[in-house]
């Protein structure tokens, strides 16, 4: 004999109905926990970080080191100033001045060897053969004026015939085309040969602005040679020739590769001088006990990016903020 349940008894489908829905509402949940965590994860990343560099910036600090090796070194680089800066910089203006000397001596020595009734014979021949051009042109463009002004008064014939219209042939509207009398495509010929006359005059127009552009930077590097010719000619007038400039070319070359010897000896003197200073003083451990602190620095600093330590920042921060959830709940 069964059993009657209590009416206040749920039934079995009934509770498992319930603890489905639990468990849906459950799974929902954690989805937006996760996607609350994943969001919030940027600014504690950016918190860790901030952190970690200043905890590598106390444990690795460097500036009692450093300290220590500017003053054991600072006489020494007063003395290197003195002793090779300051004449390295006299240097650098003397390379300066002589580098001015050696473009001038070289301008003028190719002045001295040019060979100027050539060249003007050569830039005059241009120049009349660019008149020329423009001659045939200003020709072509005569004639398309020509043209056009003969389809223009055959254009106003056509259409003094028609009357003004295009039914005054008796009455009659215009054919398209006709072996006698008047026709539209007549009127559209004539049209085209007015057209074509008005584009050939724009590139005739067009042609001849830019051969007067070339007739001027020719007219230009004429004036340009007999300026040339003139300083030669001034020059001899002083006393100077090709062998006066090609000598000075050749000494203020001379000079110039021997001050940058001396600029590169002063800086490799500079370096050795430095050198046994800091063995003498001390400074040289100094700098490597700083090398191998920033090593060690460094290699704190990479850390925080491996695998490992992004896991455990990762479930750190999770753990932190179900923590919070669990409180605001409580």
């Amino acid at each position: 004999m069964k059993c009657k349940r209590p009416w206040y008894e749920p039934s079995i489908h009934a509770k498992r109905l319930g603890e489905g829905t639990v468990k849906l509402f459950k799974k929902i949940s954690d989805v937006l926990d996760n996607a609350r965590i994943a969001y919030t994860f940027s600014a504690f990343e950016d918190k860790a970080r901030a952190q970690h560099l200043a905890s590598a910036a106390r444990r690795f600090s460097t500036g009692a080191l450093e300290v220590d090796a500017y003053k054991r070194m600072e006489a020494t680089h007063t003395i290197a100033d003195q002793r090779f800066v300051q004449p390295e910089i006299g240097l650098n203006i003397k390379v300066v001045r002589i580098q001015a000397a050696l473009h001038t001596s070289a301008t003028r020595l190719a002045i001295f060897e040019r060979d100027y009734p050539r060249e003007l014979h050569s830039l005059h021949a241009k120049r009349r053969e660019l008149i020329d051009e423009c001659r045939s042109i200003n020709s072509a463009k005569s004639e398309a004026y020509d043209d056009l002004q003969s389809a223009v008064d055959d254009l106003d014939d056509w259409h003094s015939r028609s009357s003004g219209t295009f039914f005054g042939n008796g009455g009659k509207a215009l054919p398209k085309r006709a072996v006698f009398g008047q026709s539209l495509g007549d009127r559209d010929s004539l049209k085209d040969d007015r057209d074509v006359a008005g584009s050939e005059i724009a590139a005739c127009k067009k042609a001849l602005a830019s051969k007067r552009l070339e007739i001027k930077q020719v007219e230009d590097r004429i004036g340009q040679v007999k300026a040339d010719q003139q300083q030669m000619r001034d020059l001899r007038a002083h006393g100077c020739s090709a062998r006066t400039f090609h000598e000075a070319v050749v000494d203020c070359t001379r000079e110039l590769d021997q001050t940058k010897r001396d600029i590169a000896q002063l800086q490799v003197n500079r370096v050795e001088f430095i050198t046994a200073a800091k063995y003498r003083t001390g400074t040289i451990s100094i700098e490597a006990e700083i090398a191998k602190v920033r090593a060690r620095r460094d290699a704190f600093i990479h850390s925080f990016d491996t695998a490992q330590a992004s896991a455990q920042r990762k479930a750190s921060h999770r753990a932190e903020w179900l923590e919070k959830k669990g409180q605001k709940k409580s």
